[in-house]
């Protein structure tokens, strides 16, 4: 046994480190063609796929022998390809019968590794999209196609730009894959580490110091992994249990944690996979992404920092929270050599240049994204060799390349399908006749089409990946929201953003699961508590809309204005679904600070000014009574439910 486990973690081994080396290779000197490059990606992910997620826990001889001969049928298709891509591109739509066999093959073991890296959800939604392919033509006018062939739908799943082998598929084989093993360096070379300790010492040694960190991590460290589940496993596994130890609730912990880095995915400068995409599919170069996204998650972490800060304030109040040192135990976030910046930045600053390098090229040169991120990996490998305590060892960057295999695993099959699930809809015309349908559900109402729109990415968020979410979204909602008038890019930033809320929108919230697995909360208590840590998240893509200029478009006067005016907003809304400001605040206050919130959201300076008056008179009634000592914080009734706010 313990032979065959030792022949397969080498067989990983080096499928990790040749895909590293293929893919900064290529990264460094150009691309292979599209094709060619998008199969060999593919090449590795199928070498390690169905052992990485076997059919169940059992490791008997029949679930061995299933995967093998699922790799080798996988591998093979992928070969075909490979070997005969020259004959495949000179025969344009001209299927021979190996290329409907292997790609009818590909297009199964996708399902079957889709189905085992991320549920059912996307397999059946991409199985009904084939059969509407194939069988369209036999439904009523107004829902029918023209009609497609299996000859040419596989042909054009399996050897075009349009199916397995599209967009999400392209972009995660040139660009994203290498910022995934940028992220999976940075932890293992410990830079991850530095960030923590920079989070604690930004916060300082305030009580609900743990929280906060928790937000700050989760934004620094989610801005490069892209990911909102790692962030939860890499972040949480330190700040969960120590906000438990310092007394919040199990499933208020999870519950930050979860939202904390949710918003990572939204947080320049690198983003989530998401944003390479939405870059291929707007035509806008990926900084210009990058760049817009910086005010409304700046504006998504304010108003979380708020919730958290209210919170640890009530807590404070009952005397909840424990002093604890966090400098000191298993879980502790720093080192007591680092306890000031210029300590932390002399023994292991160092470890950083990786992501300095990175980010200097992509905002000074403006190099290409996967020759930032082939120099930021060369300068994150070598920087811990600038010191001897921090050196690595070859294991460790063995680890670095299993770490980023792993997660193109995990992603690889829900883009593949995406990426079908989009041709297919382009091809029979489905997008034009949703487009359509939207359009007239909305009306004339620009606001019933993003209802419409938001209930729709959070639906289809369900279980999937916020790339995908998006993908499947976008597709359908960015033309009906163009056709009505609203710009390009702030219509996909919409769809962005819904898609990424997904992860702590319950009954499948995959950031929320990630963290009650850590806190052992209840699932659903933890859920909810997301969600309204989270509600910014659902009203800041309202804010892009109404108020693009936060995406730094147009005049700089009407851009700071709005950016002004949407940070008293989001600050307004902590007030609200937290009921504090400096004491309790009642019902005829949020009913004044929610009309000002409505009054704020618009592109009125005149409404602008309404709701800043609004909000003047209330904040300085609630200062008067709070000096005043009219306000009873000792009141049983109302510390009872401080005390228990779930």
């Amino acid at each position: 046994m313990n032979k065959e486990i030792n022949i397969g973690k080498i067989i990983f081994s080096i499928t990790a480190i040749a895909m590293a080396i293929f893919h900064l290779y290529t990264g460094y000197f150009g691309m292979l063609p599209p094709l060619l490059q998008r199969s060999y990606y593919f090449l590795f992910v199928f070498i390690v796929g169905f052992f990485l997620y076997p059919k169940n826990n059992k490791t008997t001889f029949y679930v061995k022998f299933l995967n093998f001969i699922l790799t080798i049928l996988g591998l093979s298709a992928l070969l075909y390809q490979i070997i005969n891509h020259d004959v495949i591109l000179r025969r344009p739509a001209m299927p021979t019968m190996l290329q409907i066999i292997w790609g009818t093959i590909l297009i199964l073991l996708i399902f079957e590794l889709g189905r085992r890296t991320s549920g059912l959800v996307l397999p059946i939604i991409t199985f009904l999209i084939i059969l509407y392919t194939l069988f369209g033509h036999l439904l009523p006018i107004g829902f029918a196609h023209a009609g497609v062939d299996y000859d040419y739908l596989v042909y054009y799943l399996y050897n075009s730009y349009e199916g397995i082998f599209g967009v999400p598929i392209g972009v995660t084989a040139k660009y994203i894959y290498l910022f995934m093993l940028f992220g999976a360096f940075l932890i293992i070379t410990g830079a991850a580490d530095v960030v923590f300790q920079l989070s604690q010492l930004l916060v300082g040694k305030a009580k609900d110091a743990p929280a906060k960190i928790a937000v700050i991590g989760s934004a620094f460290f989610g801005s490069v992994s892209g990911s909102a589940t790692a962030n939860v496993m890499a972040t949480g596994s330190i700040t969960i249990p120590l906000m438990i130890k310092m007394g919040y609730s199990k499933d208020y912990a999870a519950a930050i944690e979860s939202t904390a880095s949710t918003g990572g995915v939204i947080m320049p400068p690198i983003m989530g996979s998401v944003a390479f995409i939405m870059a291929e599919f707007t035509g806008v170069p990926y900084l210009t992404i990058a760049f817009k996204a910086i005010i409304p998650a700046l504006l998504y972490y304010t108003a979380l920092f708020l919730m958290v800060h209210i919170q640890g304030v009530k807590l404070r109040l009952k005397g909840k929270l424990k002093d604890i040192d966090l400098f000191e135990g298993n879980n502790s976030i720093a080192s007591k050599k680092e306890t000031t910046f210029f300590q932390l930045f002399k023994n292991k600053g160092h470890l950083l240049l990786g992501l300095f390098v990175l980010v200097y090229l992509l905002l000074v040169f403006r190099l290409s994204p996967n020759l930032c991120a082939f120099w930021g990996i060369i300068v994150t490998l070598i920087a811990p060799f600038l010191r001897k305590n921090t050196r690595l060892s070859l294991k460790q960057i063995i680890e670095g390349c299993e770490k980023g295999l792993d997660m193109a695993v995990s992603i690889t099959p829900p883009l593949a399908m995406a990426g079908m699930i989009t041709g297919m809809a382009v091809t029979t015309g489905l997008v034009t006749k949703i487009t359509s349908m939207l359009t007239a559900l909305g009306g004339s109402s620009i606001l019933m089409l993003l209802i419409l729109g938001m209930i729709a990415a959070i639906i289809l968020g369900t279980g999937v990946t916020d790339s995908v979410a998006y993908i499947l979204t976008s597709l359908f909602l960015v033309p009906s929201l163009v056709k009505s008038g609203v710009p390009l890019i702030p219509a996909n930033f919409f769809v962005l953003y819904f898609a990424t809320v997904s992860y702590i929108t319950p009954p499948v919230a995959l950031a929320v699961y990630a963290a009650v697995s850590i806190a052992n909360s209840n699932l659903m208590r933890t859920g909810i508590q997301a969600v309204k840590l989270g509600i910014s998240g659902f009203l800041i893509p309202y804010l892009i809309i109404y108020k693009p200029e936060i995406l730094l478009e147009g005049e700089i006067g009407l851009a700071v204005w709005s950016i002004f005016t949407s940070l008293i907003a989001v600050t307004l809304i902590s007030f609200v679904f937290e009921s504090w400001i400096l004491q309790k605040i009642y019902l005829i206050e949020k009913v004044a600070l929610i009309i000002s919130i409505a009054l704020l959201f618009y592109k009125n300076f005149f409404l602008n000014i309404m709701g800043i008056l609004i909000t003047a008179i209330v904040l300085i009634i609630h200062i008067k009574k709070h000096k005043g000592g009219k306000e009873n914080l000792s009141d049983t009734k109302y510390m009872k439910s401080i005390e228990n706010p779930y």
